[in-house]
């Protein structure tokens, strides 16, 4: 991946260049290098704002926040900020499905700091979104939603 970027820079280049680094850093946190992880995050989130490619601003922000908590599950203030950050980047732009991620995100955050009352309020906005699709990433917001239900 690392090789493939540097050939798409060469080149001159910026599409998706946020997106790719963003799946870099994704690919280097799943690999457990969270440093080199988070190197590519941020550069994710400095890409954005140099190339202006704006449809992926919010994601980029997510994808920091869920590097943070897997390199350091101490980080949660760090990582909810980001979380809010993507929130708030996908409601300005009216990109529910950028909007439903980032709030899975914050929802399932606070659920395990026990703030379920919290995630459920922030989750029920998106139950028709929730429920409308099926796609894997709706999967895991529906089976939260249901137990955030259960908890109640």
């Amino acid at each position: 991946m690392e090789h493939a970027l540097a050939q798409h820079r060469k080149t001159g280049a910026n599409f998706q260049s946020s997106f790719n680094l963003s799946c870099l850093a994704e690919a280097y946190a799943r690999a457990e290098k969270y440093e080199r992880a988070l190197e590519y995050a941020d550069q994710a989130i400095h890409e954005v704002e140099r190339t202006g490619e704006r449809w992926w601003a919010a994601e980029a922000q997510r994808a920091k926040g869920r590097i943070l908590l897997a390199a350091n599950p101490t980080y949660p203030l760090q990582a909810e900020s980001y979380f809010r950050a993507a929130l708030d980047c996908a409601q300005r732009q009216g990109a529910r499905f950028w909007e439903l991620r980032a709030a899975y995100d914050l929802a399932s955050l606070w659920n395990t700091e026990g703030r379920r009352s919290e995630a459920k309020n922030l989750l029920s906005p998106y139950g028709k979104l929730i429920d409308s699709v099926e796609l894997p990433d709706l999967e895991d917001a529906r089976q939260l939603s249901v137990r955030l239900e259960g908890s109640a």
